[in-house]
């Protein structure tokens, strides 16, 4: 509804600021629970089946950025207690990025074949936010990356929010600072990691499928049960993470830092499609094929 009137708007066009009152009036204060993530998901991928909603998910995508700028316009002619303005915000802010991530999930399927180089770099299942990038956004305790996207997650509840462990699939995360987060069950298939800082974070169980872990630091990180197929470590720093039981099929270690033959028996993968760094050897309860 927001993009239809967005583009509706041809005389006087909406403002940021005017779709994210839209935005507010339409979630209230209603909790993003598990039957709605289905419904939201659902109902992304029947419309994707009926038109383009490639231009639907860059103008969430847009107004997703605003809002990390500049908060939910909430507090604007409401009513109620403090806490309860402070609720109305995280619903409308997680309820967006739950909108978004469907539709960037029911856009998959095309960017599975996509063959544009410039494509490739922008697929239409990624999420590419604007994150706020100032002096004022970086933590003190690390040099290493922004740390908006971690505030975003904390704002909204990390992964304890089952809106948030399904919406993060395709998201760009780039050179941020993560560490220590609990993302156990969080989906982050295909988000991009690359460049972060992400000491002992906790991704138990975690869905890391064809995830983009490019020179990210994974220091003593919890990666137990995870599922990392296909995933990129190219110049990932492994150190002391715990891989027990996570599953490497067809992942490229070769080029991975501080692997250890220890955290190689630990995990599960395939001894033709898991490629481990020269001096490592395949453990005897790999699959074969």
């Amino acid at each position: 509804q927001v993009t239809a009137l967005r583009m509706r708007d041809e005389v006087e066009p909406a403002t940021p600021k005017d779709d994210e009152r839209r935005w507010c009036s339409l979630v209230a204060s209603a909790e993003m629970t598990d039957f709605v993530v289905n419904f939201v998901l659902d109902e992304a991928r029947l419309l994707a089946e009926q038109k383009d909603i490639l231009p639907i998910k860059d103008t969430l995508t847009q107004l997703f950025s605003w809002v990390q700028h500049h908060g939910m316009p909430v507090h604007e002619g409401a009513s109620g207690t403090y806490r309860e303005i402070e609720t109305a915000q995280r619903c409308a802010e997680t309820a967006l990025l739950t909108v978004l991530s469907a539709l960037a999930r029911a856009c998959r399927r095309t960017g599975d074949n996509v063959t544009d180089s410039r494509a490739v770099d922008a697929p239409p299942w990624s999420i590419n936010v604007d994150w706020p990038r100032n002096s004022s956004e970086r933590g003190s305790i690390s040099n290493r990356g922004s740390i908006a996207p971690r505030r975003m997650l904390t704002r909204l509840g990390d992964a304890w929010e089952p809106a948030i462990r399904r919406s993060l699939g395709g998201l760009v995360l780039t050179d941020s600072w993560l560490s220590a987060l609990w993302l156990i069950d969080a989906d982050l298939s295909r988000a991009n990691l690359s460049g972060s800082e992400l000491i002992l974070a906790n991704f138990a169980r975690a869905d890391l499928t064809r995830a983009n872990l490019k020179s990210a630091f994974l220091g003593d990180a919890h990666i137990r049960q995870a599922t990392l197929t296909e995933a990129d470590l190219t110049n990932a720093d492994l150190t002391r993470a715990n891989l027990a039981d996570a599953n490497l099929n067809g992942v490229d270690l070769t080029a991975t830092q501080n692997l250890t033959q220890e955290q190689v028996n630990s995990a599960d993968g395939s001894k033709s499609k898991t490629k481990l760094p020269l001096g490592l050897t395949y453990p005897d309860h790999w699959d074969e094929v």
